[in-house]
């Protein structure tokens, strides 16, 4: 249960710059992890141990305890193994992915509320991406078009092929 850890690592899990817990548990004990995380975490690295899965990839909060303050860790590691093909040793990599998660989550709330703006127009709204050939047509644009609301991204041809034009406008 011996453990090295660096002082960067500490920082990023926010043990701070005091003695370096000299054990795994140690290390556990001290990092402010949020609790939520913490059985799921200890899952993945177990689950890796005993050969469950090829690395070791698990993302976790980290909760400071003066400012309540949430930064996100990604921790990615290998466990090596003897000869025998029992767990050595587990080495890996630490990095803070705050600032990609804070992006993920204001993508997701942009997203839920443009959903909320289409759901709530009595406007039928389209979106063409050539570059895939694929349509974004709202459920209200579907109705207005005589279509059964169904799935809202399709491509090109699919979409042509539910059209029912007038033989004028072909």
């Amino acid at each position: 249960d011996e453990l090295y850890s660096s002082a960067q690592l500490h920082r990023l899990t926010g043990i701070g710059d005091g003695a370096a817990p000299a054990t795994r548990s140690e290390w556990r004990a001290r990092v402010p992890m949020h609790p939520d995380d913490r059985d799921r975490t200890q899952r993945a690295v177990d689950d890796h141990v005993a050969g469950l899965t090829p690395r070791l990839s698990v993302e976790y909060r980290i909760v400071d305890p003066k400012t309540r303050d949430v930064r996100w860790i990604d921790t990615r590691g290998q466990c090596f193994r003897d000869a025998d093909g029992q767990p050595d040793r587990v080495a890996g990599s630490t990095f803070d992915i705050t600032e990609r998660k804070r992006a993920e989550e204001a993508l997701r709330e942009s997203e839920e509320r443009y959903q909320l703006a289409v759901a709530g127009s009595n406007e039928g709204m389209w979106d063409w991406d050539m570059r895939r050939q694929t349509f974004f047509f709202s459920a209200r644009a579907q109705e207005l078009l005589g279509l059964d609301p169904g799935e809202s991204m399709r491509p090109c041809q699919e979409w042509w092929s539910l059209f029912r034009h007038h033989p004028d406008d072909e």
